[in-house]
């Protein structure tokens, strides 16, 4: 089923974003590939300077033990192999703690190099609506994307006692740019 996962993911991915580049990476370290072996991961290249790079992963879903047929997404201003490694970590960890919507993940390191967000919120994928959130893989299955949208440890500490709609809130207000580095926390005083 895995093989099947894949092209049905990447003809929607095609159908989203078409006539961008879309290449599939292998990710060779670690657990994940244990799980499945046919676990990738879609990079999108952005067409224009305002367009993020766009990483997702490739059968994350098909994960021996993985919760809901879930696939992540990742937005970068730049390319980095880092997010290919973070998205393997991320399906990996989704097998054995549920990365359900509205989870606060620490990653534990900088999302991109000397950045202040070491935090994922796993969230709608805002940026590209319920037309890419969902892809239909048959009559009875679908797999949804979730984002994994950076935040700070303010932020992640906020969105634990009052939240998530009152962090998402916060960060409608403030007009965020979600893929910027350098982001101040929208809960700074």
């Amino acid at each position: 089923m895995s093989d099947y996962t894949q092209e049905k993911i990447l003809k929607h991915l095609h159908w989203f974003w078409p006539n961008h580049t879309i290449e599939v990476f292998r990710w060779e370290h670690g657990p994940v590939l244990e799980l499945v072996d046919t676990f990738r991961v879609g990079r999108i290249s952005p067409r224009s300077a305002d367009e993020p790079w766009i990483y997702i992963s490739l059968n994350a879903s098909e994960l021996r033990g993985a919760h809901d047929s879930t696939e992540f997404v990742i937005l970068s201003p730049i390319e980095d192999m880092i997010h290919i490694e973070t998205l393997a970590v991320t399906a990996f960890y989704n097998v054995s703690y549920p990365l359900t919507l509205g989870k606060v993940i620490d990653v534990g390191k900088p999302w991109l190099q000397n950045s202040r967000m070491h935090h994922f919120l796993v969230s709608l994928p805002y940026p590209y609506g319920p037309a890419f959130e969902w892809c239909t893989l048959s009559d009875t299955e679908k797999v949804r994307f979730l984002w994994l949208l950076p935040v700070t440890e303010e932020e992640a500490d906020f969105a634990k006692a009052y939240g998530v709609e009152a962090l998402e809130r916060r960060f409608d207000q403030e007009e965020i740019n979600a893929v910027d580095p350098e982001r101040q926390s929208v809960t700074a005083n």
